[in-house]
């Protein structure tokens, strides 16, 4: 199997209090637009849309009725809709909208594997707090959302800064109190992404701190890129 090379960055942590929005996602798709262009979903009838978008004048909901939705994008930057399907089935879209004239695309989806990788690492982390015996984290649906745009950004950025220039934690919908952010990139399996944050110090604090109790961890995999695998862990307390 191919071999990339092994990136890891500082853990992150702040101390914040904000408002509590939740997210779901299920699957994941990134298109790219011009600023002006307008984005139509037809789905099942009743299907519920949520939208997350830079700012409050960002986007016009042009219309929305049952499983259509078609709105107007007044500002760049990245805009999240979950389309929360009649039979349960959530689709997560990431829209990029940019300034210069081009035609939607669907670029890539994120790998069903996901969540497989996320109770997987959850696992290996709670291992390590019991030892020391520290409270175990739970997975925080919004905290998987956040770390799975994370976990993309980091493809295009590695740092704890936003390809927008923005800190990594306008990602959350909620901080509640304390979070931090542990990214890493080029380890192929969870097992080898935990050795590594488990003998970075920084890392290490935010996973074993006991005034954290969610984790959202993001997995995105991409053939070509610089290290190939990126991993990101998002904690809160």
């Amino acid at each position: 199997m191919r071999k990339f090379f092994v990136s890891l960055m500082l853990a992150f942590t702040i101390l914040f209090v904000n408002a509590d929005l939740s997210f779901a996602r299920e699957f994941d798709f990134e298109w790219q637009f011009a600023c002006g262009d307008v984005f139509e979903a037809v789905n099942d009838s009743g299907t519920r849309y949520e939208i997350s978008a830079p700012s409050s004048n960002a986007i016009t909901v042009l219309s929305q009725n049952g499983g259509n939705l078609e709105v107007r994008f007044e500002t760049i930057g990245d805009f999240y809709i979950v389309a929360h399907l009649p039979n349960g089935q959530k689709y997560f879209y990431h829209l990029m909208v940019g300034g210069q004239e081009n035609h939607p695309i669907i670029e890539q989806r994120i790998e069903d594997g996901n969540e497989n990788f996320a109770q997987e690492i959850l696992t290996l982390v709670n291992r390590e707090r019991n030892r020391l015996g520290i409270a175990p984290l739970h997975l925080s649906q919004d905290l998987m959302f956040s770390a799975a745009i994370r976990s993309k950004e980091i493809e295009r950025r590695y740092s704890h800064t936003r390809p927008d220039g923005s800190d990594c934690f306008t990602v959350l919908k909620s901080i509640k109190h304390t979070a931090g952010e542990n990214i890493a990139a080029g380890q192929e399996t969870a097992q080898d992404v935990m050795n590594a944050w488990m003998n970075s110090q920084g890392h290490r604090a935010n996973i074993l701190n006991p005034a954290f109790n969610e984790l959202g961890v993001g997995y995105h995999f991409k053939y070509g890129s610089k290290h190939g695998y990126y991993w990101v862990q998002i904690f809160r307390g």
